[in-house]
């Protein structure tokens, strides 16, 4: 495949203590077409007696890497959001976890599906594929959609993959109606638009990430194959909330739940599910679209927390 334009393409990378950041960051860079046109912007929240680091990517260009020690890291969404500020006009950008696996010329075939879509601002996402790091073996073929499942008591919605049953007859990506955290490939200009509620903590990002990016003009869509592969066990690596507990509270300002109880909080007043007076600022919806709109194309009731058998 050939691809002319010198496209820069921002990759985020938040990586909480996670073994899979190297082999992501090796596999991805081998597996694009035009590494020389990828940027980094990674916030690596670390321990000391991690035994791996990002010390070979320290002196290269591309790279931006925002250290910060386990205890003082606020949780995804902050990442996210720090991320975010290193952005520095590419044109493109793609946002990852830091356990995934990638399509050759993965960079080609995403920049081909975002013009195959009719849309100015088009977000290509979803549930990635599975793959296995142990073995370091790619789990599925079949590409996935995004599909809501059920309310949590704190507001937020599940969110499942399901295969797209007719993907082999498809030519291009299918509209969706959620924006996966772990994999989303769109114009540069989103880390402008959308900014990152740092306060948030980890669940509810993915309805934030669809409800605000759809409501500021940008539309959804579901890749028709498989391009990035993502892990999904959470084995092998330590999590934030099994680190910021109430046994670590001498080293860390806050707990994990006390977060996210601040978080699950700002997200139903986003959601407008509730009115608990808090305020949130310039993280709240776009003009562009309003909520209900939002509801109507989505299946969903925020206020009585219902989803359309559809969207099921």
């Amino acid at each position: 495949m050939e691809h002319t334009k010198e496209s820069l393409i921002f990759v985020q990378i938040p990586a909480y203590r996670d073994p899979e950041v190297v082999p992501t960051i090796k596999d991805l860079i081998s597996k694009s077409a035009f590494p020389h046109n990828l940027r980094f912007g990674i916030c690596n929240q670390y321990h000391k007696d991690d035994e791996w680091s990002l010390d070979e990517w320290r002196d290269d260009d591309r790279f931006t890497i925002m250290d910060v020690p386990w205890n003082e890291s606020k949780g995804l969404c902050y990442a996210r959001a720090e991320i975010q500020k290193m952005w520095q006009g590419e044109e493109y950008t793609l946002q990852i976890d830091s356990h995934h696996r990638f399509l050759k010329d993965w960079d080609v075939h995403l920049i081909k599906m975002m013009e195959q879509v009719d849309s100015d601002k088009p977000i290509i996402t979803s549930y990635a594929g599975m793959y296995e790091p142990k073995e370091n073996k790619l789990l599925n073929e079949d590409p996935f959609k995004m599909v809501g499942k059920q309310f949590t008591s704190g507001g937020t919605i599940l969110f499942y993959p399901e295969a797209i049953q007719n993907y082999k007859e498809l030519k291009k990506p299918i509209k969706g109606r959620f924006v996966s955290g772990h994999f989303y490939f769109t114009l540069g200009k989103h880390c402008q638009e959308y900014k990152y509620d740092p306060n948030l903590y980890f669940a509810g990002d993915e309805i934030s990430l669809s409800i605000r990016s759809w409501t500021l003009g940008w539309d959804i869509f579901h890749p028709h194959y498989v391009v990035v592969w993502h892990e999904y066990t959470r084995e092998g690596r330590t999590k934030h909330w099994t680190d910021h507990t109430h046994e670590n509270i001498k080293v860390v300002d806050m707990t994990w739940s006390d977060r996210n109880d601040i978080s699950l909080k700002r997200l139903r007043q986003m959601l407008q599910e509730e009115d608990n007076g808090t305020d949130i600022g310039e993280y709240g919806l776009g003009s562009v679209r309003s909520h209900r709109e939002y509801e109507n194309y989505a299946g969903i009731d925020f206020a009585n927390r219902v989803l359309h058998e559809d969207t099921i």
